[in-house]
């Protein structure tokens, strides 16, 4: 080192850095790229199963040759600059002449077997064990999960237990409905009339959540029964146990999800015409900001009017809360949906407020 600083200076260490950085990007670029599209290629025509050691081996062997193909003449040109230093003042000078008196393209690619030879081990096994790895992960992750959901569903089993039997009854099931139906939306609700005891009068909440807590219970314990063979046995037994439980919560949340999302479209649907127009959603966003913006309103009809007929319907409310859980359904959490679906990031973030 020191005799090349008293010799030729610290620029020298940095002679071929520009066809280095050429080379690196251009391999990164096509062996990131080609894995991915012949790892997606191969688990999609199934070839080879998703997150095994064999689709990493195959994907990273393309990609291998992938890198090759892009690097080895910006490795020919360098070795020929390295070669004949004063002949060549540069790698691209080298690569010129190499295309033009040296025989042409294919003289690029002289030793690309070797060089194949020498990265193929190494993507192909750098690839296996990424994929084996990402895949353990996602098995560690779905069982972390359901540890997690196990033990919310205990914590709730024992939180609505009032009586500590270890038994869920139809009055704790009640108590269930009321915390996720509130009065307001449940009298409004069209998707819950077929629960009234007087359908002539008017709804009453206490009639609508006794039916439906009555059916859910009704269709948990059933579907419990065929499921446990030991349930079979305490059939005359009341109350839901943990399993039953779980069961309930699962028939409870999609009726919920249901009633909420009809709540929300009605908050929306002031002139109560069964759709939303663009001056409804101008109305909602108004109820948050002192200012709207036309421009603000159009984007989000485009972005939520999916059907393109000018107004939203119940079921493209539907589909814009389809991943939500139940409870998160709200009418903040539909302007968040819009806003984001219309490109303005901010606006998600200020509505958390």
């Amino acid at each position: 080192v020191s005799h090349i600083m008293r010799n030729e200076g610290g620029r020298v260490f940095y002679k071929g850095v520009g066809a280095s950085v050429a080379r690196d990007m251009l391999g990164s670029s096509a062996n990131m790229a080609i894995q991915s599209l012949v790892s997606d290629w191969l688990v999609e025509k199934k070839i080879i199963k998703d997150g095994t050691l064999q689709l990493g081996v195959v994907s990273g062997l393309a990609s291998a040759a992938a890198s090759v193909l892009v690097m080895q003449p910006v490795d020919t040109a360098r070795a020929y600059v390295y070669l004949n230093p004063g002949k060549y003042k540069n790698s691209f000078a080298a690569f010129s002449d190499i295309l033009l008196k040296k025989g042409g393209p294919l003289v690029l690619y002289r030793g690309a077997l070797a060089h194949f030879a020498r990265v193929a081990p190494h993507y192909a096994l750098m690839f296996g064990l990424m994929e084996k790895l990402t895949s353990l992960e996602a098995v560690f992750a779905r069982q972390w999960h359901d540890r997690q959901r196990d033990q919310a569903m205990r914590s709730a089993f024992k939180s609505f237990d009032a009586n500590a039997t270890n038994r869920i009854d139809i009055q704790e099931v009640e108590q269930l409905l009321k915390t996720a139906l509130p009065l307001s939306i449940v009298k409004n609700s069209q998707r819950l009339r077929r629960y009234d005891t007087a359908p002539n009068e008017a709804p009453r909440y206490q009639d609508r959540i006794h039916s439906l807590a009555l059916e859910l219970y009704d269709k948990s314990k059933i579907a419990n029964q065929h499921s446990n063979a030991v349930a079979l046995q305490d059939e005359q037994q009341d109350g839901l146990d943990l399993k039953g439980f779980t069961q309930l919560i699962g028939n409870m949340a999609n009726i919920v999800r249901d009633v909420r999302i009809e709540a929300v479209f009605n908050q929306f649907d002031l002139d109560h015409d069964g759709r939303i127009s663009k001056s409804d959603v101008m109305s909602g966003l108004k109820d948050i900001f002192d200012f709207v913006p036309e421009s603000l309103t159009t984007q989000v009809m485009e972005a939520a009017d999916v059907h393109h007929k000018g107004y939203l319907s119940l079921s493209e409310i539907r589909n814009l809360c389809a991943d939500m859980d139940a409870l998160e359904v709200t009418r903040m959490a539909v302007l968040r949906q819009w806003a984001s679906k219309a490109g303005f990031r901010l606006i998600p973030t200020l509505l958390q407020f």
